[in-house]
């Protein structure tokens, strides 16, 4: 990671860091290996707890005057809406208590602020209606974080602009941390470093030598293609945790689309495989148990799903939601882990996706809301 404000601000102080999400998420673990490489010392507080209200209420009580104890900085994450009002009290209460202390300096108080309380719950998950009495309620809460924090660290570019303008502050307050996937469980093994040069290799083709092999592997010119340059399988996967932005009807329908046409392929030998990870709505699940080519698993373990992904020959990023704005604003996290793992992957045309990527050979790309163009660009990799 490249020279940032929140590095110079955590440089060689000690800093506490307080995230409303559990230890092994991802973003946790990022700031969280940031911090040790940084900081002089660490100190994590997080919960276990089953959603963001327990984890919320069970990290205000261990918010007291003794952890700020020789602390310079804290960092609220995730969602430091909801411990925000207790970490200002309690810092009150610190500075109060040592106001008779010149080595007593002012605490610098960070907001990791990953997700907004109104975007999330009023515009994404449309829990409750953009302009009644609780969006009104949620907002306030996140521009009380996002005017008071020392500095704000959004994910993208583009959700800092986004917050920048709901909290009326200059850019400079706010600073980019892009998410990186555990470099420990999500790496590039030497398989996938020969996938990708195999693979690579198809870009020294001419059109019309694409178009003859394309052609040859369907059987509809004479000549066979070469048994070698075959794969048994072609394994097309998706995970995700069944977000709204993500889109997960859209990839659920392209999958079946896929199943039922792949009977009709002219392929012989060459099975193409969906692997389908997370959540699905009941209604989706009687989708998903009906294509005969799909493997669902409902979770997997990070190092499971390393492993799924790691045998993947196409992975589907996204967000393929075109109706959610947050969709266009963020980059999914499974795009991160791709990369990490020198993988191809489908990609949706968003000001956030092109923050960091650029169209190439591993990175194709559509519009948001359309399942038709997601099996447009699946069906033509299998067909390479």
């Amino acid at each position: 990671m490249t020279e940032s404000k929140l590095k110079k601000l955590i440089q060689n102080k000690n800093v506490i860091y307080i995230t409303v999400k559990n230890k092994d998420y991802i973003r946790t673990s990022q700031i969280r290996r940031f911090l040790k490489e940084n900081a002089s010392g660490v100190k994590i507080v997080t919960s276990e707890k089953s959603n963001a209200f327990l984890r919320a209420s069970d990290i205000r009580k261990k918010i007291n005057t003794n952890l700020l104890e020789n602390a310079d900085v804290i960092i609220a994450g995730f969602l430091p809406q909801l411990i925000w009002s207790k970490i200002i009290k309690v810092n009150k209460e610190f500075q109060k208590e040592n106001r008779n202390n010149p080595d007593k300096k002012k605490l610098i108080i960070i907001a990791e602020f990953f997700l907004s309380l109104y975007d999330t719950i009023c515009c994404d998950r449309k829990y409750f209606f953009k302009k009644g009495i609780v969006a009104i309620f949620l907002k306030i809460m996140d521009v009380r974080v996002l005017k008071k924090a020392d500095l704000v660290v959004t994910d993208t570019a583009s959700d800092a602009i986004y917050f920048s303008k709901m909290s009326k502050r200059k850019m400079e307050d706010f600073d980019v941390m892009y998410l990186e996937a555990d470099p420990e469980i999500y790496h590039t093994s030497n398989i996938s470093q020969n996938k990708g040069q195999d693979t690579d290799d198809t870009l020294e083709l001419t059109r019309e030598e694409r178009c003859e092999r394309f052609l040859r592997k369907r059987g509809l010119i004479e000549g066979s293609a070469d048994d070698s340059e075959r794969k048994e399988e072609y394994k097309v996967l998706y995970f995700g945790t069944g977000l709204p932005l993500q889109g997960n009807d859209i990839v659920v329908r392209a999958f079946a689309i896929l199943g039922n046409a792949v009977k009709i392929s002219h392929i012989d030998n060459k099975i193409l495989e969906l692997v389908y990870i997370g959540r699905l709505s009941r209604k989706n699940k009687k989708i998903v148990n009906k294509i005969p080519n799909l493997t669902y698993y409902p979770w997997l373990s990070q190092e499971k799903l390393a492993g799924e992904i790691e045998s993947a020959d196409l992975c589907l990023a996204g967000h393929f939601n075109a109706t959610i704005d947050k969709a266009d604003r963020t980059i999914p996290g499974k795009a991160f882990i791709y990369e990490k793992m020198n993988k191809r992957m489908i990609l949706t045309d968003t000001k956030a996706n092109h923050e960091l990527f650029e169209k190439d050979y591993r990175h194709l790309w559509i519009e948001r809301g359309s399942s038709k163009e997601l099996v447009r660009v699946i069906w033509e990799c299998y067909y390479e």
